[in-house]
């Protein structure tokens, strides 16, 4: 947050090199910067702005290395003074973490992801309770992203101001299989509970030898009583619960 650097002037934002000294990114950034991530001549910038080069860009913008241009319709809060505080790129993705709950017209919590041309949360987010999320620090190793902030929950997850994210993974528990409720019913008709996560699809399947899998149905009910009516087609048959695309 500068207007000058050595008495020469410049707006919040400046870069400099060993050769040349000091110099401008064009006319800069209309308020705050808190985070830069730059590569090879070009930068994305993140903060509280509004414009930058005198063109709209809410809170993030991008450094070709000689113009400034938008990322979509940027990213807002519920205040003015919501801010981006935090970038990392990976490819031609930029992901952003801050005090941010709107990104592209896509509601989010404390994060998200531009792809190149549209912006998308990263599942729920972050959540502060009591108050608002913050991310202040996003690090990639691999394809996991790593997130630090102030936040008790990331997702439906308690996580206690640091996450990890990795869009490649699902980290939700498999449903489990209860035979908490087996029972034979007419026929020779079989019975069980199976007790899945929330959101989440499973498919049960059975096997006679533990090598070949027969699906038998999918579901998504958090609970579901199954029943396989085919059962007395087998003097022995096993189950089991997988979680489905």
């Amino acid at each position: 947050n500068f207007t000058a650097i050595g008495g020469v002037n410049f707006t919040n934002i400046a870069r400099f090199n060993w050769s040349s000294g000091w110099g401008t990114l064009g006319n800069g950034v209309n308020n705050t910067v808190s985070a830069i991530a730059a590569t090879n001549g070009t930068a994305c910038v993140g903060g509280r702005f509004t414009t930058a080069g005198g063109m709209t860009a809410n809170r993030i913008a991008f450094w070709n290395g000689s113009t400034w241009s938008a990322l979509g319709t940027g990213a807002i809060g519920t205040s003015a003074s919501a801010s981006v505080n935090s970038i990392a790129l990976r490819g031609s993705e930029v992901y952003i973490g801050g005090t941010i709950t709107n990104a592209g017209g896509v509601t989010i919590a404390g994060i998200a992801k531009w792809n190149g041309s549209s912006w998308s949360g990263l599942g729920s987010g972050v959540i502060m309770s009591p108050g608002s999320p913050n991310v202040y620090a996003l690090a990639f190793v691999g394809d996991d992203l790593y997130v630090g902030g102030q936040f008790i929950f990331a997702g439906d997850k308690p996580s206690m101001f640091i996450a990890r994210w990795n869009d490649q993974l699902n980290f939700y528990p498999p449903p489990n299989l209860h035979l908490t409720r087996p029972s034979w019913l007419t026929n020779g008709q079989f019975q069980c509970r199976v007790d899945g996560t929330s959101g989440e699809r499973y498919t049960i399947q059975a096997s006679t030898n533990l090598v070949d899998w027969a699906s038998l149905l999918t579901n998504s009910a958090v609970r579901y009583d199954f029943t396989d009516r085919t059962a007395s087609n087998f003097p022995a048959r096993v189950y089991r619960a997988v979680l489905g695309p």
